[in-house]
């Protein structure tokens, strides 16, 4: 369950509350306040939640700080690691990234790993220097790639005690219903039997993104999407840039660094 509606469920029974009651108060429908003290809090919208806190004598800022001053454990993580020229050094960033999730695993908490670095790999393995131009090249490239890549996923999981799991994803997994719905159960099993799934973006057959794959933020939004479809606790991004900024802070010295975002509006689009 969700960290906030496991705290909003426990307001209400302190305070001998019953969904009708929190329905009647706040007027949201019976459905939409089940739906959010049952499957949680993070996906239902903000406006929908302070709602709720508003039924329950507190503020959704309330709420937020009894989160941290109970110390919730995230049980479901989804990192992504953005896998670059496959160096030496880069190789061993992965083992020691591999022996966190190993531990996390081991404390019980689900894991999934969004991996970008595909053509990389592949370009490493032919000894293609420069990025490839043509759409062909790159889908040569991430052929050979995602194969290299699953080799040594699966080798650093196997040395912990672990198995490892390619899901390869397309931007119509996601926009198709059908498809989402089976994704979202692969993942389900997966977690269940204890697997680690590494993602990563079929750039083989997914012409339409791989042209944006140099771009800043393309796997990062991937990670996001994995994250939101496995009702994610906690999205960690393995990256260079501390966390959000109001502007690039690498070109922009007056860059404002933004802790918090109570809710996705055109302020911070």
């Amino acid at each position: 369950m969700d960290q906030r509606a496991e705290l909003l469920r426990k307001l209400m029974d302190s305070k001998n509350m019953k969904v009708s009651d929190i329905v009647k108060i706040s007027g949201l429908p019976y459905s939409t306040v089940k739906a959010i003290l049952e499957r949680g809090a993070e996906k239902a919208g903000y406006i929908n939640v302070c709602k709720i806190c508003n039924a329950l004598g507190i503020t959704a800022d309330e709420l937020e700080r009894m989160v941290a001053e109970n110390n919730y454990q995230p049980t479901t993580i989804a990192a992504h690691f953005d896998g670059d020229d496959f160096t030496e050094d880069e190789l061993d960033e992965i083992e020691k990234l591999i022996r966190v999730l190993s531990d996390l695993r081991g404390e019980g908490k689900e894991v999934v790993l969004v991996s970008s670095g595909a053509i990389a790999a592949g370009r490493q393995a032919f000894g293609h220097h420069k990025r490839p131009d043509s759409l062909a090249e790159k889908q040569a490239f991430a052929a050979v790639g995602q194969a290299r890549l699953m080799m040594v996923y699966q080798k650093l999981c196997s040395e912990y005690n672990q198995t490892a799991a390619q899901v390869l994803l397309t931007k119509d997994t996601m926009v198709n219903d059908s498809s989402r719905y089976n994704a979202q159960n692969t993942f389900d099993e997966l977690l269940r039997l204890g697997a680690i799934p590494v993602v990563n973006e079929n750039d083989t057959v997914s012409t339409s993104e791989i042209p944006y794959v140099d771009s800043f933020g393309d796997n990062d939004r991937l990670s996001a999407i994995v994250a939101a479809l496995i009702g994610a606790d906690l999205l960690i991004l393995l990256s260079d840039i501390d966390g959000l900024y109001t502007d690039d802070p690498r070109s922009n010295p007056d860059a404002k660094f933004i802790s918090l975002v109570p809710e996705i509006s055109q302020k911070y689009l």
